[in-house]
């Protein structure tokens, strides 16, 4: 199960666009292993859940490189280079996302009790995922 949907959220990763609902994805992976998130039955320690990231960021950088240099049809017009750094700052950001689980907001500096509003910064994270994507998604277009 685990793996499984490990596998189907990478898919979606590189494959989707970065809408609102892969915003919510984002956020979810933290939320759903935590009981700061309000899952009591998970608690994966966040060192665990960075060397997972690490992981699958080697794994997938290692797919980038082996296709490069494959000698398969486009191999040779991929844009290495960009599509490795776009997918970089696309687990920088996923890594935030998981993190923010693992801190209580009330004892960080400059807490202010919740609005009832939409987050602005969460808006604005939206539209830097959405350029970081057409590096990676420049590998699955052509």
């Amino acid at each position: 199960m685990r793996k499984s949907s490990l596998t189907r959220f990478l898919v979606r990763l590189v494959t989707k666009p970065y809408d609102l609902d892969m915003l919510k994805e984002l956020d979810r992976m933290g939320r759903i292993h935590t009981p700061l998130g309000g899952n009591t039955s998970i608690n994966v320690q966040l060192i665990h859940m960075q060397a997972l990231l690490g992981f699958l960021q080697d794994a997938v950088l290692g797919e980038f490189f082996s296709f490069k240099t494959s000698g398969v049809e486009g191999a040779e017009e991929f844009d290495l280079q960009g599509t490795t750094r776009a997918f970089c700052k696309v687990m920088t950001v996923l890594c935030q996302f998981i993190s923010k689980w693992y801190e209580d907001p009330r004892t960080q500096p400059g807490y202010k009790k919740p609005r009832n509003s939409p987050a602005l910064p969460m808006l604005a994270l939206w539209s830097i995922l959405g350029a970081v994507a057409i590096g990676v998604f420049a590998f699955f277009t052509k």
